[in-house]
Parts: C-alpha cells; sequence; structure tokens
C-alpha cells in the first residue's frame, strides 16, 4: 500500500514538474500576469521530489534512512 502511495505522488508531483517548467519558459505577457510563482514552486518540488524518491528508496530496500550524525550538539 505504502509502495503505490509513493509512486503515485512522485508520479503526481513530477507531472507538477513539468507543467510548471513549462509555464516558467512561456514569455511574459504584461497584459496577463502570472497568478503562480512557478520558479519556486519548482524549487520546491525539485526538494519534495527528492525526498520522495528518498522515501521510495526506503520503502523498496527495507531500510530506513538514518542520518549520518546524531541529532542535537
Amino acid at each position: 500500500m505504502s509502495l503505490t502511495i509513493t509512486i503515485g505522488l512522485l508520479v503526481g508531483q513530477l507531472a507538477f514538474l513539468l507543467f510548471c517548467l513549462v509555464q516558467a519558459r512561456n514569455p511574459i505577457d504584461p497584459l496577463k500576469p502570472k497568478l503562480l510563482p512557478y520558479r519556486l514552486l519548482i524549487l520546491v518540488l525539485v526538494v519534495t521530489s527528492l525526498a520522495t524518491i528518498a522515501h521510495l528508496m526506503a520503502v523498496v530496500t527495507g531500510t530506513p534512512v538514518v542520518p549520518r550524525r546524531k541529532m542535537g550538539m
């Protein structure tokens, strides 16, 4: 169940990322301002897609992702 949800979320993120890339490359029309900051959305989508890929690898291999150093000081 978790694998299908993760793959579906990743596909949705990548599809929205592709849409934002296409919209960001359109020429600027002063009469029709863009309602969404597509470049900021691209940055957020890339970061969340990388986190989703890391989660997908953890689900597929069965080992949790652990940090290399301890939390705190």
